[in-house]
């Protein structure tokens, strides 16, 4: 995250990625640092929250043709590299002889 002053003197952030293109920013200026941090803060909260939405239905959608089997390693396997895939890093936990895959709203 990028704090700068731009032409007009308004104070301005840019979210720029590890191959240092733009990846997000502020569409208007602000008078001072401080408005312009408090806006960055509120979008890239909505950002995570969507990113977060987006990555959980994709987790839901490569589980569910796991959900209710019976957990052998194969199976365990098979989910942990569907996650994988999805660059999600979890443990398959075996909860007796089936695994009901299911990720839970912690939104709360």
């Amino acid at each position: 995250m990028e704090f700068y002053e731009d032409e007009a003197g308004k104070h301005r952030w840019r979210l720029v990625g590890n191959n240092h293109v733009k990846v997000a920013g502020a569409s208007q200026g602000f008078h001072d640092e401080a408005e312009a941090k408090e806006n960055a803060r509120r979008t890239h909260h909505g950002l995570a929250e969507w990113l977060y939405q987006d990555l959980k239905e994709a987790i839901e959608v490569s589980l569910a043709p796991f959900e209710g089997r019976t957990l052998t390693p194969a199976l365990k396997e098979e989910v942990t590299d569907a996650l994988a895939r999805l660059g999600v890093v979890q443990e398959v936990v075996e909860d007796g002889e089936t695994a009901p895959i299911k990720l839970e709203d912690d939104s709360g």
